[in-house]
């Protein structure tokens, strides 16, 4: 479309740009006050829950490491690698998913609770 200008019947139209880039206001004090809100402001929750989250899979974690009372070695070792598979979806969902970091830990220990049932129901473990 270069050289439109000249073809006929082209109308040029107006830009009006404001020039003004200034505050509408005059002093500093109600800029100060429009920028600022002074309400106060709480936690951001989205950023609190998903380490409050992760202590608690950490608080988590001596359960797994006790379970060497009743399981095997292999299966210490296959429980340490679902705690820390968790621990790291924990680590991942921190800023996507805030809420479900929350939901972790309980499903540590019932992932926990349940195959150290199951052991020792169907496999004989034994303290």
């Amino acid at each position: 479309m270069r050289g439109a200008w000249l073809q006929p019947g082209f109308r040029a139209q107006a830009v009006l740009v404001d020039r003004d880039v200034r505050p509408r206001w005059a002093n500093g004090q109600a800029a100060a006050a429009a920028r600022c809100n002074d309400a106060p402001m709480g936690p951001d929750w989205r950023v609190v829950l998903p380490w409050v989250g992760l202590a608690a899979m950490v608080a988590v974690l001596p359960f797994y490491l006790a379970s060497g009372l009743v399981a095997p070695l292999w299966a210490i070792i296959a429980l340490l690698l679902s705690w820390a598979a968790l621990f790291y979806l924990g680590v991942r969902w921190r800023r996507t998913r805030p809420y479900l970091v929350l939901a972790l830990p309980v499903a540590a220990m019932a992932w926990w609770f349940l195959v150290l049932t199951a052991g020792e129901a169907w496999l004989g473990w034994t303290a």
